[in-house]
């Protein structure tokens, strides 16, 4: 009888252990040598004066995009013997304005490719300089959504034009004066269209020239000074959603997935796998959850094994949209209890 009354206690201590526990949580969140403008200059342009941007959403600032681009080019901006190079240009927020910026668009040619060419595009916004003129200090580089080249149909100097279209997550700025830093990505010049200096909208265009250790207005490069031609967007229809994991564990193991971002995420697929410890069922689970809303909608899938032993859990999420996410934590499996998960 005495033996029966220790078991019972026993059985009740560990049903203790496990409800203090199992409350434990574990979270995770989620880069030919230049040819001188001067040469290309005013000569045989055939650019189309009905040529206008692409507007995928809110147009947020002109720098140019909607007139027909006139004077030539400025240096190229890709990669040139293993340095970077790249151009840069001021925009203004106006006061008490907050924007959310997630598409850029400018007119180039390529010197010596069709257009197409470009594999993927480098941006950062930079601060303004508030003791003299030209960009002050980065503040951001963007995240990479999709890029593309689209043939325009007009021509300069024989070659090409080129409407680049490049969507990036959201970069939120408010009011002030702010710089674009921006390159192309692939080995060959890519020259971007300018205005001359009768038509500069602020600053005249800045190079930031890693390869000839140059940092400075474009006026020794290009010729005179001048002002980038491109337009920043914003189009709610591209922003992407962005996850947080929970793990939890109890009657098994319990992955909530979160999403924080600001668009909606489509065939949320969650994987909750396990290492370690001697499982006899359940060591590893996928499941497809056909949506999660932006801006606080959750998805959870729960794996319960059997087992013993020290585990290490780990979870993955992919969607539609591309975005991924991963979270790991630790605990203890006692038949098809998870206990202290962290």
């Amino acid at each position: 009888m005495k033996k029966n009354n220790i078991l019972k206690g026993a059985g009740v201590l560990l049903i203790a252990v496990v409800m203090v526990l199992s409350s434990t949580v574990a979270m995770a969140n989620t880069i030919k040598d230049s040819t001188p403008l001067m040469s290309l200059e005013g000569k045989e342009n055939n650019m189309n004066p009905n040529t206008r941007s692409t507007n995928r959403g809110d147009l947020l600032w002109d720098n140019g995009m909607t007139n027909d681009p006139e004077g030539a080019w400025s240096n190229f901006d890709v990669q040139y013997g293993g340095a970077n190079r790249s151009l840069m240009d001021d925009f203004v927020i106006p006061p008490g304005e907050e924007w959310r910026i997630n598409e850029l668009q400018f007119y180039s040619v390529w010197y010596g490719e069709e257009p197409g060419h470009g594999t993927d595009f480098v941006l950062s916004f930079w601060s303004d300089n508030s003791s003299g003129p030209g960009p002050g200090e980065p503040l951001v580089t963007a995240k990479t959504i999709s890029y593309e080249e689209e043939k325009t149909g007009d021509v300069m100097l024989s070659r090409n034009v080129s409407l680049h279209t490049y969507q990036f997550n959201s970069v939120v700025l408010t009011e002030g004066t702010y710089w674009i830093e921006g390159r192309t990505v692939g080995m060959d010049n890519n020259f971007w269209f300018v205005n001359n200096v009768t038509n500069i909208t602020g600053q005249e265009c800045w190079l930031n020239w890693e390869y000839d250790g140059y940092f400075g207005n474009g006026t020794n490069y290009i010729g005179y000074p001048a002002d980038l031609i491109f337009a920043l967007y914003y189009d709610e229809t591209i922003e992407p959603p962005e996850f947080e994991i929970n793990i939890t564990g109890g009657i098994g193991v319990t992955a909530t997935v979160t999403n924080i971002g600001d668009g909606d995420a489509g065939n949320v697929n969650v994987t909750i796998s396990l290492d370690g410890g001697l499982i006899l069922f359940g060591r590893e689970k996928s499941e497809i959850i056909s949506s999660i809303a932006a801006s606080g909608g959750i998805g959870e899938v729960k794996l319960i094994p059997i087992g013993i032993g020290k585990l290490t859990i780990n979870v993955t999420v992919t969607c539609d949209e591309g975005v991924e996410a991963e979270a790991t934590a630790s605990g203890f499996l006692l038949l098809f209890l998870v206990l202290g998960v962290s």
